[in-house]
Protein backbone atom coordinates (compact mmCIF):
# COMPACT_ATOMS: atom_id res chain seq x y z
CA UNK A 1 0.00 0.00 0.00
CA UNK A 2 1.36 3.36 -1.00
CA UNK A 3 -0.26 5.41 1.77
CA UNK A 4 2.11 8.38 1.31
CA UNK A 5 1.93 8.46 -2.50
CA UNK A 6 0.81 12.09 -2.70
CA UNK A 7 2.97 13.31 0.18
CA UNK A 8 6.04 11.82 -1.52
CA UNK A 9 5.07 12.90 -5.05
CA UNK A 10 7.57 15.23 -6.67
CA UNK A 11 6.03 18.65 -7.22
CA UNK A 12 6.41 21.39 -9.80
CA UNK A 13 6.42 25.09 -9.04
CA UNK A 14 5.41 25.98 -12.59
CA UNK A 15 1.70 26.36 -13.25
CA UNK A 16 2.43 26.25 -16.98
CA UNK A 17 3.99 22.79 -16.51
CA UNK A 18 0.58 21.39 -15.54
CA UNK A 19 -0.36 21.52 -19.24
CA UNK A 20 2.39 18.95 -19.92
CA UNK A 21 1.24 15.33 -19.42
CA UNK A 22 4.88 14.45 -18.66
CA UNK A 23 4.68 16.02 -15.18
CA UNK A 24 1.82 13.68 -14.20
CA UNK A 25 2.22 10.35 -12.41
CA UNK A 26 -0.15 7.42 -12.65
CA UNK A 27 -2.19 7.01 -9.47
CA UNK A 28 -1.55 3.79 -7.55
CA UNK A 29 -4.16 1.14 -8.25
CA UNK A 30 -4.65 0.58 -4.52
CA UNK A 31 -6.12 4.08 -4.08
CA UNK A 32 -9.71 5.27 -4.57
CA UNK A 33 -11.37 8.41 -5.85
CA UNK A 34 -14.06 9.94 -3.67
CA UNK A 35 -16.27 12.08 -5.87
CA UNK A 36 -19.23 14.38 -5.31
CA UNK A 37 -21.53 16.53 -7.41
CA UNK A 38 -24.47 18.72 -6.43
CA UNK A 39 -27.20 17.76 -8.89
CA UNK A 40 -29.20 20.58 -10.49
CA UNK A 41 -26.60 23.07 -9.23
CA UNK A 42 -27.12 25.47 -12.13
CA UNK A 43 -30.77 25.98 -11.22
CA UNK A 44 -29.95 26.22 -7.52
CA UNK A 45 -27.35 28.90 -8.25
CA UNK A 46 -29.90 30.80 -10.37
CA UNK A 47 -32.12 30.77 -7.27
CA UNK A 48 -29.35 32.51 -5.33
CA UNK A 49 -28.16 29.40 -3.50
CA UNK A 50 -24.55 29.53 -4.67
CA UNK A 51 -23.22 29.53 -1.07
CA UNK A 52 -25.22 26.41 -0.24
CA UNK A 53 -24.07 24.70 -3.44
CA UNK A 54 -20.42 25.58 -2.74
CA UNK A 55 -20.65 24.46 0.88
CA UNK A 56 -22.20 21.10 0.02
CA UNK A 57 -19.91 20.65 -2.99
CA UNK A 58 -16.84 21.03 -0.76
CA UNK A 59 -18.23 19.08 2.20
CA UNK A 60 -16.76 15.77 1.05
CA UNK A 61 -13.23 17.26 1.03
CA UNK A 62 -13.55 18.54 4.58
CA UNK A 63 -15.18 15.37 5.89
CA UNK A 64 -12.71 12.97 4.26
CA UNK A 65 -9.66 15.09 5.15
CA UNK A 66 -10.72 15.30 8.78
CA UNK A 67 -11.37 11.56 9.03
CA UNK A 68 -8.32 10.38 7.08
CA UNK A 69 -5.57 12.57 8.45
CA UNK A 70 -2.63 10.15 8.42
CA UNK A 71 -1.15 11.57 5.22
CA UNK A 72 -1.64 14.29 2.62
CA UNK A 73 -4.62 13.71 0.32
CA UNK A 74 -4.90 15.24 -3.15
CA UNK A 75 -8.18 16.98 -3.90
CA UNK A 76 -9.81 19.31 -6.37
CA UNK A 77 -12.90 21.46 -5.85
CA UNK A 78 -15.11 22.45 -8.75
CA UNK A 79 -17.74 24.71 -7.13
CA UNK A 80 -20.56 22.19 -7.15
CA UNK A 81 -18.52 19.08 -6.50
CA UNK A 82 -15.16 17.68 -5.66
CA UNK A 83 -12.73 14.83 -6.03
CA UNK A 84 -10.36 13.57 -3.37
CA UNK A 85 -8.04 10.58 -3.65
CA UNK A 86 -7.49 8.26 -0.70
CA UNK A 87 -5.53 5.11 0.05
CA UNK A 88 -7.81 2.13 -0.58
CA UNK A 89 -7.57 0.89 3.00
CA UNK A 90 -9.90 3.79 3.93
CA UNK A 91 -12.57 2.91 1.36
CA UNK A 92 -15.21 1.84 3.89
CA UNK A 93 -14.65 5.01 5.92
CA UNK A 94 -15.03 7.11 2.77
CA UNK A 95 -18.23 5.28 1.79
CA UNK A 96 -19.74 6.06 5.21
CA UNK A 97 -18.64 9.69 4.86
CA UNK A 98 -20.16 9.96 1.37
CA UNK A 99 -23.44 8.57 2.68
CA UNK A 100 -23.39 11.08 5.55
CA UNK A 101 -22.67 13.97 3.19
CA UNK A 102 -25.57 12.93 0.93
CA UNK A 103 -27.88 12.74 3.94
CA UNK A 104 -26.74 16.12 5.31
CA UNK A 105 -27.17 17.79 1.91
CA UNK A 106 -30.75 16.52 1.65
CA UNK A 107 -31.88 17.01 5.23
CA UNK A 108 -30.18 20.33 5.97
CA UNK A 109 -30.13 22.05 2.58
CA UNK A 110 -32.67 20.17 0.45
CA UNK A 111 -29.93 19.57 -2.13
CA UNK A 112 -29.27 16.35 -4.00
CA UNK A 113 -25.61 15.40 -3.60
CA UNK A 114 -24.30 12.52 -5.65
CA UNK A 115 -21.27 11.15 -3.79
CA UNK A 116 -19.41 7.89 -3.87
CA UNK A 117 -16.14 6.02 -3.93
CA UNK A 118 -14.54 4.51 -7.04
CA UNK A 119 -11.50 2.21 -6.73
CA UNK A 120 -8.79 3.24 -9.16
CA UNK A 121 -8.12 -0.44 -9.85
CA UNK A 122 -11.64 -0.72 -11.35
CA UNK A 123 -10.97 2.27 -13.60
CA UNK A 124 -7.72 0.67 -14.78
CA UNK A 125 -9.45 -2.69 -15.36
CA UNK A 126 -11.91 -0.89 -17.66
CA UNK A 127 -9.16 0.77 -19.69
CA UNK A 128 -9.25 4.22 -18.07
CA UNK A 129 -6.36 6.23 -16.71
CA UNK A 130 -5.94 8.47 -13.64
CA UNK A 131 -2.92 10.75 -13.44
CA UNK A 132 -1.88 13.25 -10.80
CA UNK A 133 0.50 16.18 -10.55
CA UNK A 134 1.43 18.23 -7.50
CA UNK A 135 1.75 21.99 -7.94
CA UNK A 136 3.71 23.67 -5.16
CA UNK A 137 2.21 27.15 -4.85
CA UNK A 138 4.34 28.17 -1.85
CA UNK A 139 6.58 26.64 0.79
CA UNK A 140 3.64 25.20 2.74
CA UNK A 141 0.88 24.94 0.13
CA UNK A 142 0.45 22.52 -2.76
CA UNK A 143 -2.47 21.84 -5.07
CA UNK A 144 -3.41 18.63 -6.84
CA UNK A 145 -4.10 18.46 -10.55
CA UNK A 146 -5.87 15.38 -11.87
CA UNK A 147 -5.75 14.22 -15.48
CA UNK A 148 -7.10 11.25 -17.37
CA UNK A 149 -10.42 9.89 -18.57
CA UNK A 150 -10.78 7.82 -15.39
CA UNK A 151 -11.50 11.01 -13.45
CA UNK A 152 -14.36 11.85 -15.82
CA UNK A 153 -15.73 8.30 -15.60
CA UNK A 154 -15.60 8.36 -11.79
CA UNK A 155 -17.37 11.72 -11.64
CA UNK A 156 -20.12 10.68 -14.04
CA UNK A 157 -20.80 7.34 -12.38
Amino acid sequence: MSIHFYKDLKSTDSFKALANPGVYTQMPEDWCLVVSDVRDSTNQIKKGRYKDVNLIGASIIAAVSNAINVTELPFSFGGDGAIIAIPGKFREDAERIAKGCRKHAKESFDLNLAAGVVPISELYENGHNVLLAKFQTSEHVSQASFMGDGVLVAKSG
